[in-house]
Parts: structure tokens; C-alpha cells; sequence
């Protein structure tokens, strides 16, 4: 079976392991296709009967020949969803058309998010789990302080800046304060934080530019405003 479950907080990477998946079965020849097509619960659930079916089958002919990506997938099955929640509904037709003459093992399914929540969506449909058998469950974990300096240190060589040692020390810092529960979004935050300090330094640039100073990201500017000294 080449469907997979993702498993992890936000920002841990797996939209991008998606999409490097897509690559390897378009490449080993698994699949015709690498495109992965994007899709969560508001894109397949629908507010009325036959809508979700339909919304479900668009995105799977969508995908054909590559991969469907679901996202936040757990939201489908909602605790104590009435009869208008249409979400067991998108579940049901998506493993019906996963083993269907019509379209079964035509495209790849790729569920992904938090980990116990992933696990009890997995027990909301008997043909769901044997099609993501465990040994296709890949979790991810957060990132280390290490590694998250190391992910910021990319994000501003990606636009050519440097980071200070007290600029790395403040990052540090940043992380430290963000870290505060699950919803921590780890690659994806300190991306975010690096982009504002480089907004941060051609903001308050003033005069003439001397290019060394200004690549070089500074502890200056990775201060929040919430930490910033008034006047």
C-alpha cells in the first residue's frame, strides 16, 4: 500500500514529506504523476445531501495518477456529529473510491495530522485502517532547539542574512516563548520570526546602506515588540 499517515504537530514537515512522497512514486514509477493535490475538511464536507459525495469524487478524479493530501484529516469525524455533519459521509466515499473498480489504486491517499487524534479517526471507518495499515504511519516529531536554530539559520541565508551569535541567542529565546503547547507551529514558527527580524532591519534602516551590517541579523532585531524597551 503506498497511502501513508503523517502524523505530528504544525510545522514538523509534513506537507513537504507529502510532496517528497508524491516525487518518489512518481519516480520508482508507482504512480503517472507527481502532483499532490491539496485538500481539507471544508473542500470535501458539504451542508447538504449529496454535496460531500460529490465534492469527495471531484478531488479524488483530481488527483488520479497522484496523490491526495488530506490535511487536519481527524476534523471529518467530528465527537457527537449530528445528522447534517457530513463528515463520516466524505469518509465513507473516500474509502469507497480507494477500493472501487472505478478508481482504487489509481492515486495515493496521504492523511496527516496530531497523533491521538489521528489514531481515533482511524477506528471511525473499518475500511479505513486496512488501507493505512501501521507500517504506513510515520510520526514526526517536534524539533529540537538545535535543529530549529538550524531551520532559522537556512530561512535567512535564503535571502542572503547572517545571524549574529546574540541573534541566534534571542531566537533561542523566541522559540522559548512560543513553546508553549501543541499548537507550537516548530519550522514554520521560526521561519515566521526570522522574516519579521529581516522586516525588522529594512525598516529601521536609515542613511547610507553598508551591505555587511545590514545582512548580518542582529539581537536587536529578533526583540518583540512586547519586549521592547519604552521611551
Amino acid at each position: 500500500s503506498f497511502n501513508m499517515i503523517l502524523t505530528g504537530n504544525p510545522g514538523t514537515g509534513k506537507t513537504t514529506i507529502a510532496r517528497l512522497l508524491a516525487k518518489i512514486y512518481y519516480q520508482l514509477g508507482v504512480l503517472p504523476r507527481a502532483e499532490v493535490i491539496e485538500a481539507d475538511r471544508s473542500q470535501l464536507v458539504g451542508a447538504y445531501v449529496g454535496q460531500t459525495e460529490e465534492n469527495v469524487r471531484k478531488m479524488v478524479e483530481k488527483a488520479l495518477g497522484g496523490v491526495l493530501f488530506i490535511d487536519e484529516a481527524y476534523s471529518l469525524k467530528r465527537e457527537g456529529q449530528s445528522g447534517n455533519d457530513y463528515g463520516q459521509t466524505a469518509i465513507d466515499t473516500l474509502v469507497s473510491l480507494m477500493t472501487g473498480s472505478e478508481y482504487g489504486d489509481q492515486f495515493a491517499v496521504i492523511l496527516a495530522g496530531y497523533p491521538e487524534e489521528m489514531r481515533q479517526f482511524l477506528d471511525s471507518n473499518p475500511g479505513l485502517r486496512s488501507r493505512f495499515p501501521q507500517s504506513n504511519l510515520i510520526h514526526l516529531p517536534d524539533y529540537t532547539d538545535g535543529e530549529l536554530l538550524q531551520i532559522g539559520e537556512k530561512a535567512a541565508a535564503d535571502n542572503d542574512f547572517a545571524l549574529s551569535e546574540g541573534a541566534k541567542t534571542e531566537l533561542l529565546g523566541r522559540i522559548e516563548q512560543e513553546r508553549v503547547d501543541d499548537t507550537f507551529g516548530n519550522g514554520r514558527t521560526v521561519r515566521n520570526i526570522v522574516q519579521e527580524a529581516i522586516f525588522n532591519k529594512g525598516s529601521q534602516q536609515e542613511g547610507e546602506l553598508d551591505f555587511f551590517s545590514f545582512s548580518l541579523l542582529e539581537k536587536e532585531d529578533f526583540i518583540s515588540e512586547e519586549k521592547q524597551p519604552s521611551e
